[in-house]
């Protein structure tokens, strides 16, 4: 609680009910020039009125010079806008696009009361009070991937080897490494090849169950002891690779947008059982940590082709160092 009264403070909000939501000042702006980006190319007359600056001057007036502002205040910001004599012509396109900004600023939203997520500081430069874990953001390992074929393009992750767990609601993968004090089994998919055993988690399932059944659909292994190892923040649009005019989310899309996130853990194996092949998956492969440590060590993965990915690579030298041979012979 003094930590978000601290949080609370440095924003200049007076805090509300427990489950208000609100977001940077500075956020706020940034998507809503990325939303309207097209609107203003799109319909011509919208030349005519100033919109933008309509709308930055009544969210800063809502502000009221604090840095942050509740999403409620950022709607009512919006609605004066729209009721300020536009012409109707423009009023239909420009509610439409502005209820498409409000959605965006969704996953940048931030509770104003009780303890205020640590991930949501480490991953928010621009709402982080605190210089502690601005440090420790900087000192995690950072794996950048961009264009990845399953996202709306441009696109960008990022994978960080951290013991801090990702958003629940913006968390729709989770992906497991089992290990024992021999080594560790990867999945076997008959289409995409080895991998970290993982995959959706179902509505109503934690994060970490999800991991736990997924394992056992996927290598007929059952893990105890989950430790959170890493996570990847996958963004849809970001700033290093530009703007987007056409922000609506594409057909099929079945991901949080525009950002949402996987988590990785590691998991002892507690029980083996017999794994029958499907036509999703072959048995699963052990790897021992002889096997691992030469993985790790050489050069253009000649050992496990398909786990020669960056990201697969520092998530398995993490694993190695907390549970490799060096520790269970302890």
């Amino acid at each position: 609680m003094k930590q978000a009264s601290r949080f609370v403070a440095d924003h200049g909000l007076t805090p509300r009910r427990q489950d208000t939501p609100a977001i940077s000042v500075d956020t706020a702006l940034k998507l809503l020039a990325l939303t309207m980006s097209g609107l203003q190319n799109r319909f011509t007359s919208l030349s005519q009125f100033p919109v933008m600056s309509l709308l930055e001057a009544s969210i800063l007036e809502a502000a009221a010079g604090r840095k942050a502002i509740y999403m409620s205040d950022l709607q009512k910001a919006c609605n004066r806008v729209m009721s300020n004599g536009l012409p109707y012509r423009i009023h239909a396109p420009l509610s439409s696009r502005l209820s498409y900004f409000i959605q965006t600023c969704r996953p940048h939203q931030f509770p104003v009361r009780g303890l205020v997520p640590e991930w949501y500081l480490l991953n928010s430069p621009a709402l982080t009070a605190r210089p502690d874990l601005v440090a420790r953001r900087q000192a995690e390992l950072r794996i950048i991937e961009r264009d990845l074929p399953y996202l709306p393009a441009p696109s960008v992750a990022e994978l960080l080897i951290t013991d801090v767990l990702a958003p629940t609601r913006l968390t729709p993968t989770t992906f497991a490494i089992p290990y024992s004090d021999d080594g560790i089994w990867v999945a076997n998919n008959t289409r995409r090849g080895l991998e970290f055993p993982g995959g959706h988690v179902e509505p109503g399932e934690s994060i970490s169950k999800g991991a736990r059944r997924e394992t056992v659909e996927e290598t007929g292994l059952l893990v105890k002891n989950l430790q959170p190892v890493g996570v990847k923040v996958c963004r849809a649009h970001h700033d290093d690779i530009g703007r987007r005019e056409d922000l609506s989310v594409q057909d099929g899309y079945r991901y949080p947008y525009p950002n949402s996130f996987m988590q990785f853990w590691m998991g002892e194996v507690s029980e083996r059982f017999r794994y029958h092949e499907n036509d999703e998956c072959l048995s699963p492969l052990f790897i021992s940590w002889d096997e691992v440590r030469a993985f790790l060590a050489e050069d253009g993965g000649k050992l496990f082709p398909d786990l020669d990915r960056p990201y697969r690579r520092e998530l398995l030298k993490e694993v190695f160092r907390r549970a490799g041979p060096q520790q269970t012979s302890r």
